[in-house]
């Protein structure tokens, strides 16, 4: 496994990948089994390994990695190489969750864990494709105007009946 220019180096290390298929159940109370699909949510993978303690280097650098953050204090992205995420068609990622590190009984090694998320993973790239930014119909009920949300750089990008709720919520407040 690579991100970026650095390889991970380890024993036995072990991928597996996760895609979170978000849904929801239609029958309520019901018996029914539909569900709507919500969407998919960015892929994960794990990763288990050990590191021998005679190469603590090794830990360390991955532990830089982990904490690492770019100028403007944001975590850092990482372009994979790796044959699990190549399969999975995940290209960058970032820490997520914990990174573990255990001692391993009798031996001289550590047993160490992290997750990766995928970042602006490809269905997140469809739909900004699918919805171009534009500012919600400005309309007026009585004598209160509804301001129209525009996209400002570093705000959220919402959909369609976000941007809506996310005005009126701007003029309640």
């Amino acid at each position: 496994m690579q991100l970026n220019n650095t390889v991970i180096k380890g024993q036995a290390i072990k991928v597996s990948a996760a895609l979170v298929i978000d849904t929801q159940e239609l029958g309520a109370q019901s018996s029914s089994t539909d569900r709507a699909q919500k969407g998919f949510k960015p892929k994960k993978l794990t990763v288990n390994m050990e590191i021998r303690q005679k190469d603590h280097k090794d830990l360390s650098r991955l532990m830089s990695l982990a904490e690492s953050v770019d100028s403007s204090g944001r975590q850092t992205v990482y372009n994979i190489l790796d044959n699990t995420a190549h399969a999975m068609k995940i290209r960058q990622v970032t820490f997520i969750d914990n990174v573990r590190v255990d001692e391993i009984d009798g031996r001289r090694a550590w047993s160490v864990s992290f997750m990766l998320a995928e970042y602006y993973s490809i269905p997140e790239k469809k739909e900004a494709r699918q919805e171009p930014a534009q500012p919600v119909a400005q309309t007026s009920t009585g004598s209160t105007p509804v301001v129209p949300v525009i996209p400002q750089p570093g705000q959220p990008n919402y959909t369609g009946f976000e941007k809506i709720l996310a005005a009126v919520e701007e003029m309640i407040s």
